[in-house]
């Protein structure tokens, strides 16, 4: 099938290329964590927008990576989508990107040279849950500027990055989801992809077109109910009528929802456990055709 963009209410990603779990403190100040050496002082809890103030000397000539306050999550590991937010800034303390103040925390691909190379450096290995101040010089950077953003060659840039989540860019839901009884029964798709496996849909010849937004949910998950907000999911999706098409696995590439806002097909998600695969069916809107959406819960990452 043609792959398509479809809905741009699809998207769900910055990456940093273009320009852009609980933690724990790792002293008992809590509220400054003082990065060793010529590193600006970084103020702020986990969570919190954080204040960086500069010292009078230069930047480091290196890549400096400190961890103001250590997560006790999963390690990140290279391949993973990252969900993070951060605020990033020229080493003289001027912004030029932040998600700490947008509604969603950012989403990338991890240690495969997708986004600034310090980046991947620096936040490989480090665990979910940690606060990381990254101090990246310009060839780990932006080695020719980046003149949309106000950084020019040369220049040091700094960030403070919580790191909330991190999945696997091909994770699924739980394997060990119990299966609906009858759900699975007349379907409107054939289903290629077992449980807590990236899947793949299509929609049967004779299968009407939805009249109407419908969910079944397969399978339950194991996982805590899902609630307004941030939401992690895979899915594909195929629509009637058309060869357009669509993957998040195929993308290698998890979506990030927020759930509740009433701008996704997905809001009809809420109460069901982490770890469930459910098919949404969505009617004709003006500019769109029906659509099948087979979709994973793969987590809920708390800002």
């Amino acid at each position: 099938m043609r792959r398509s963009a479809l809905p741009a209410l699809f998207a769900s990603a910055l990456l940093l290329s273009a320009c852009g779990g609980t933690s724990e403190d790792s002293d008992s100040d809590a509220n400054t964590a003082t990065a060793a050496g010529d590193l600006p002082t970084v103020a702020g809890e986990f969570g919190e927008e954080p204040e960086i103030t500069y010292p009078d000397s230069g930047p480091p000539e290196d890549l400096e990576v400190e961890v103001l306050s250590e997560g006790d999550g999963a390690e990140v590991a290279a391949g993973d989508d990252l969900v993070a937010d951060y605020i990033g800034q020229i080493w003289d303390g001027e912004a030029f990107d932040n998600s700490f103040t947008r509604s969603e925390p950012a989403v990338f691909p991890i240690g495969v040279s997708a986004v600034i190379e310090g980046w991947d450096e620096g936040l490989v290995g480090q665990n979910v849950g940690s606060r990381v101040l990254l101090s990246i010089p310009s060839e780990l950077g932006y080695p020719q500027g980046q003149p949309s953003a106000g950084i020019e060659k040369g220049d040091t840039i700094v960030f403070v990055v919580d790191i909330i989540d991190s999945y696997g860019a091909t994770s699924a839901g739980d394997a060990d989801a119990e299966i609906v009884d009858g759900a699975l029964d007349d379907l409107p798709v054939d289903i290629d992809g077992e449980l807590g496996e990236p899947a793949e849909i299509t929609i049967k010849d004779d299968a009407p077109a939805p009249e109407e937004a419908t969910v079944s949910v397969l399978a339950r998950g194991t996982g805590e109910e899902t609630q307004e907000g941030s939401t992690a999911l895979h899915y594909v999706i195929d629509v009637w009528g058309s060869d357009e098409s669509a993957s998040t696995w195929e993308d290698e590439k998890i979506a990030v929802m927020t759930l509740g806002d009433g701008t996704t097909p997905f809001d009809v998600l809420i109460g069901e456990p982490v770890g469930s695969r459910a098919l949404i069916q969505v009617p004709a809107v003006p500019g769109g055709d029906p659509m099948a959406i087979l979709v994973d819960i793969v987590g809920q990452p708390t800002r």
